[in-house]
This record gives C-alpha cells, structure tokens and sequence, in this order.
C-alpha cells in the first residue's frame, strides 16, 4: 500500500534532482558497507551446504580461533589464581 501511494506521490508532484556543490543542512551521506567480509565470501550463502562453500571453512577456522582465545583465557586465569594464592600464603606466612 505504501509502495504504490510513493509512486502515486512522485508522479504526481516530480522529482527534482539537486546538482549543487553545497551538501545543504544534511551534508553528503555516507555509504555503508553491508559486510565487511571478503568478496569470495559474500558471494556466498552462508546456509548453503554446498560442498565448496567458503563459508564452511570460515566457519570452522573461526570456531577453532575461538576456541584457542578461550582456552588462552582460561590459562592465564589459572596463571593469575595461582599467582593470587601464592601471594595470599606468603603474606600469611608473614603474618
């Protein structure tokens, strides 16, 4: 309903086109990229099962990325318990 009630309002009013140097009050808008994937990957449907999807490998080497950076975290959340407690003994030691 809306599609056919701008068509109607255009044709009936015009278009007018604005060619001057000065961007007015809005200025120029910017183009928005829509992905900022690869070009071999957004040529592609991420759902497709399609043997020679890249979104596949992508996929799979991104979950293993992810899963590295988590068990780093873990590490040096371990490396900084320990580091926590072994400052907690000497400082009971002292005591």
């Amino acid at each position: 309903m809306l599609n056919g009630f701008m068509i109607i309002v255009v044709l009936v009013l015009g278009v007018e086109f604005y060619s001057s140097e000065n961007p007015g009050p809005f200025g120029i808008p910017t183009i928005q990229k829509i992905s900022g994937y690869s070009e071999h990957l957004r040529n592609w449907d991420p759902s497709d099962d399609n043997k020679s999807n890249p979104w596949i490998v992508y996929k799979q080497e991104l979950k293993a990325k992810e899963e590295k950076e988590r068990k780093e975290q873990e590490e040096k959340k371990r490396y900084y318990n320990a580091a926590i407690q072994a400052t907690i003994n000497i400082i009971d030691i002292a005591i």
